[in-house]
């Protein structure tokens, strides 16, 4: 990984940090392209269990990245459309399909693209201090990063409406009551909190996989569907080393040792 990036690998659990502090983290395709390699290349180490993203410093990030000198080609129709289509969109979709579960700590403020980001992750935790924010009716923008589909579903409708639509901050006591954040920890305790929940998923067992997979479909499926994708699910579960283990240790009253497969 480069600069704007940083990737790290400790006890089953890859952190990728989004380092570009003096700009609060903010976002360039260059950035969205190397967030993408290496979720891709997290979900394919088989010493990685669990994916955290972060940021630097302050901010979580700041969302797109703005330079006076270069709107002319960053914002012209076809360089945005390029940056949405082959750099951000992938990015996304890539949070969503990992095999293996991702953390979105958010250790600070949080805007625009960079909120759709937390958004896509299997699990959000953040600092106090974080707030989400959609600015892009602010500026005269619609919306990029897929807001509105995650809003949609998580809150529904009017609320995605009234979000979108105003662009004010969200605090992150609101945002978890929302079901935006699933926890929110003080400053001094946020380290160890995303810790102590990236470990606990990187020793889980391979089902986590099918789990993640079967909650991503649901929204899309009618009941007999998702019925039927769990009648595939839990038979491939229970064929897995690790369902063996977890039944095993509950028969002899004592705790699993899984091992991702």
């Amino acid at each position: 990984m480069d600069d704007d990036i940083t990737f790290q690998v400790e006890d089953l659990v890859a952190t990728i940090t989004i380092n570009r502090p003096d700009t609060y983290n903010s976002l360039t395709p260059h950035a969205y392209q190397e967030m993408n390699r290496a979720l891709k290349y997290a979900e394919n180490d088989p010493s990685v269990r669990c994916i955290i993203l972060t940021g630097k410093g302050k901010a979580f990030s700041s969302g797109a990245y703005l330079a006076k000198d270069e709107l002319e080609t960053t914002f012209s129709y076809e360089g945005l459309r390029k940056t949405i289509t082959e750099d951000l969109n992938p990015l996304i979709k890539t949070i969503t399909t990992n095999q293996k579960p991702v953390i979105a700590a958010v250790n600070g403020p949080c805007a625009g693209a960079s909120a759709g980001l937390v958004l896509a992750c299997d699990l959000a935790v953040a600092s106090e201090s974080a707030y989400l924010l959609f600015p892009f009716v602010n500026i005269g923008l619609a919306t990029d990063g897929g807001p509105g589909f995650f809003l949609t579903r998580l809150v529904g409708p009017k609320r995605a409406m009234e979000i979108l639509l105003l662009g004010e901050k969200i605090s992150a006591e609101k945002c978890c009551e929302l079901g935006l954040f699933n926890r929110v920890v003080a400053a001094e305790n946020f380290q160890k909190e995303v810790k102590e929940l990236a470990g606990k998923l990187a020793h889980g067992p391979f089902s986590q996989t099918l789990i993640k997979s079967a909650v991503h479909q649901a929204l899309a499926m009618n009941l007999d569907e998702y019925l039927d994708l769990e009648a595939e699910y839990q038979p491939s579960a229970s064929r897995s080393l690790d369902a063996r283990e977890g039944i095993n240790a509950f028969l002899e009253k004592r705790k699993p040792q899984f091992r991702g497969r």
